[in-house]
């Protein structure tokens, strides 16, 4: 009885870790960032831009800048006009989770561009790597999963 009770404990442990960490990355929750000025305008003549984001406790991607303007929602979705963007990006990766020892010693942070060719009703999931100290950055169409910029590694 005692090791049926300690399991079902372990289990309700990660079962709300795990709720944690998916509340972490949501990127869906609440209104897109509109990078541009006027009224919001319908899906089919906008694009969507999202990060990767805090993907797990190892690994997170977030935009910055896009075209020189300042984002200002870290995570979710950045809502564009169809045309020619320049994304900055900050990427980290770490070993252990965010506030860790592990984490903290083995973090590598780099920060990167990516250009980006939007195209209205499409989503973009832009997400990176660090390796040898520079971000390696690449963008996914969210409905095909194709790369449409950058390597993936």
């Amino acid at each position: 009885m005692k090791n049926m009770i300690s399991k079902f404990l372990l289990s309700l442990i990660i079962a709300i870790s795990l709720t944690g960490c998916a509340a972490l990355n949501d990127t869906i929750a609440g209104d897109p960032w509109r990078a541009y000025a006027g009224v919001p305008l319908s899906g089919d003549k906008v694009a969507l831009i999202k990060t990767s984001g805090m993907r797990s406790y190892t690994s997170e991607t977030y935009i910055f800048l896009i075209n020189d303007i300042t984002v200002e929602k870290i995570g979710g979705y950045i809502e564009v006009l169809p045309g020619h963007y320049v994304l900055e990006a900050h990427v980290a990766q770490r070993l252990g989770g965010p506030g860790s020892l592990l984490g903290a010693l083995s973090e590598k942070r780099a920060q990167g561009s990516i250009v980006l060719e939007a195209e209205a009703g499409r989503i973009y999931v832009v997400d990176g790597r660090v390796v040898d100290g520079q971000a390696i950055l690449w963008i996914e169409d969210e409905k095909t999963e194709q790369v449409v910029a950058g390597n993936k590694p």
